[in-house]
C-alpha cells in the first residue's frame, strides 16, 4: 500500500516539475475542450444538429448554475452584483485553462480550446457552447435584465475571443 501512495507521491511531484500550475490549467482545458468536443461531433453525427444543440444547451445551462453557486461559495461571493458576476466567469475561464486579460469592461480570451476545436471540426458550435455556458452564470447570478455579449471571435476571424456583460437598456 505504501508504495503505491509514494509512487503517487513521486508522480504530482514530477508533474509539478515538468508543468507550471497554468499550464497544468491549460492541459486540463484541452482534455475537457477535446472531450467535449469529440463527443459533440459524434452526437451531431448521430442524432443531428437541433438535438445536440437542444440537448447540449440544457445540460450547460445546468451545469453553469451549479458551477456559479460552487464558485460563490468557495470565494465567499454574497451578492449577486455585475463586478461579483463578472469574477465568477473569470474564475470559472481560469479553472477551465483558459487565458484571460482585459480591456477596458471587456475581458478577453486567448488560446481557447474550444476555439482550436471548433477550427479543426470546422463547428462553431463548440464556441456556442461556451457561450451558452456563460450567459446561463450571467443570467443566474444576475437575472434577466443583464446580457453577456460576445464582442469578438476566434473562430470569426479575430485575433481572441472577448465579452462583456452589461445591464439590457
Amino acid at each position: 500500500m505504501e508504495d503505491k501512495k509514494t509512487s503517487l507521491e513521486n508522480i504530482k511531484s514530477e508533474l509539478r516539475g515538468k508543468l507550471s500550475e497554468e499550464e497544468r490549467m491549460l492541459e486540463m482545458g484541452n482534455i475537457v475542450s477535446g472531450l467535449l468536443s469529440v463527443v459533440t461531433a459524434r452526437l451531431i453525427k448521430d442524432t443531428g444538429y437541433s438535438v445536440t444543440s437542444t440537448v447540449l444547451k440544457r445540460e450547460i445551462r445546468e451545469l453553469a448554475k451549479t458551477n456559479a453557486h460552487r464558485i460563490k461559495e468557495i470565494f465567499g461571493l454574497q451578492e449577486n452584483t455585475p463586478e461579483n458576476a463578472s469574477k465568477v466567469l473569470k474564475i470559472a475561464a481560469l479553472l477551465l485553462g483558459l487565458q484571460l486579460d482585459t480591456s477596458g469592461s471587456e475581458t478577453i480570451v486567448r488560446k481557447c480550446p474550444l476555439a482550436l476545436m471548433s477550427e479543426k471540426f470546422h463547428e462553431p458550435f463548440f464556441c456556442h457552447i461556451c457561450t451558452e455556458y456563460t450567459q446561463a452564470i450571467v443570467r443566474e447570478m444576475l437575472g434577466p435584465h443583464y446580457a453577456f455579449e460576445n464582442t469578438a471571435s476566434i473562430v470569426k476571424g479575430d485575433e481572441y475571443c472577448a465579452f462583456q456583460t452589461k445591464e439590457k437598456t
